[in-house]
């Protein structure tokens, strides 16, 4: 599979999931890592609803057999730009994203503009709603620099957890963005927890 199917692949199977659930939309949390290649991650839980066993065999015969369920991939930034502005778009008010934050450096030459167009659509598409006058607009999180993504590749976590994809730096950048924030917000399942840190300390507070 080429790095560009992988992808598609991975957008068109969130894209699954989200509408198959719709009205009752997983929550989805979601990192982007921008730049000329555009990484992204998402984590995807199901709400409390009373008809919670359903929703799980529905999502079993969707063929994933975990949940929560994880999504990671990484696409060329236009085409990134169009797959996650349907999922910011339809699914808004279940949506909470964040961003790697672009920093210009003075005398580094080597700058990436295509991260600014990135990061400028996902301001726009997430401040849209609330210009449109919808009341839940996507959860917006902090911009974080590349360092706060640290907590997550000592130790060879996303190895450890499955969400490493050999030879996609872009797609491994946000899923370990993702991972950090989820450890800080201690919101990763504790069956998870114990294959990535099992005598580690977790710090407190959220991203």
């Amino acid at each position: 599979m080429s790095r560009k199917d992988s992808g598609w692949r991975a957008i068109i199977g969130l894209r699954r999931v989200l509408h198959a659930f719709d009205p009752i939309v997983p929550e989805t949390i979601l990192w982007v890592d921008p730049g000329e290649s555009t990484g992204w991650a998402a984590w995807v839980t199901l709400p409390a609803v009373s008809n919670i066993d359903t929703v799980r065999t529905s999502f079993v015969r969707l063929g994933y057999d975990n949940i929560p369920t994880f999504f990671s991939g990484q696409l060329p930034w236009v085409a990134a730009c169009e797959d996650l502005y349907s999922i910011l778009w339809q699914f808004h008010r279940a949506v909470t994203v964040g961003w790697e934050d672009y920093l210009l450096t003075p005398g580094n030459r080597h700058h990436d503009p295509h991260a600014l167009k990135v990061i400028g659509f996902l301001e726009w598409v997430t401040q849209r709603h609330s210009y449109l006058g919808e009341v839940q607009a996507p959860t917006v999180l902090t911009p974080q620099p590349s360092a706060s993504r640290t907590l997550a590749t000592t130790g060879n976590k996303l190895h450890r957890l499955g969400w490493y994809t050999p030879g996609e730096r872009d797609s491994n950048a946000a899923a370990a963005h993702l991972l950090s924030y989820l450890l800080r917000a201690h919101r990763l399942p504790d069956d998870l927890l114990s294959r990535i840190l099992p005598t580690e300390t977790v710090p407190h507070g959220g991203c």
